[in-house]
């Protein structure tokens, strides 16, 4: 049986949530048990914990959100450094949950937002 076939017959599931929003302030991470599907499904919050990002891990997040142009250097060494807290952020929630890190089942996270582009420009028309 595959892990995700297997994953989805468990009747509760353990699932991280974590968010880093605009405001760059750091991440927050929530530990989650659920339990059945569609209108029937049950959720209990079992942890939730906020990692604050350092001074100047944020301002230069924040520059660069507003930079006029993003240097693809910038942009992947953040991506590593950034990606290391929302690694510290879930083993910390874990952590204060009391459980090990092999009884999670999922992880999700959307990422660091930098800027919203609701109406981007197409100038490939």
């Amino acid at each position: 049986m595959s892990k995700l076939a297997t994953l989805q017959s468990k009747d509760e599931k353990r699932v991280i949530g974590l968010m880093s929003g605009t405001s760059m302030d750091g991440i927050d991470a929530a530990l989650v048990k659920i339990k059945g599907h569609g209108l029937h499904t049950q959720w209990e919050l079992m942890a939730f914990t906020v990692l604050p990002y350092p001074a100047e891990l944020r301002t230069e997040l924040l520059d660069l959100a507003t930079a006029e142009f993003w240097p693809a250097n910038r942009i992947v060494r953040l991506n590593v450094i950034v990606a290391e807290f929302f690694a510290r952020a879930a083993l910390n929630v874990v952590q204060k949950a009391n459980i090990s890190f092999s009884d999670v089942d999922l992880i999700g996270s959307h990422g660091q937002t930098l800027r919203h582009l609701p109406h981007p420009e197409n100038n490939f028309d």
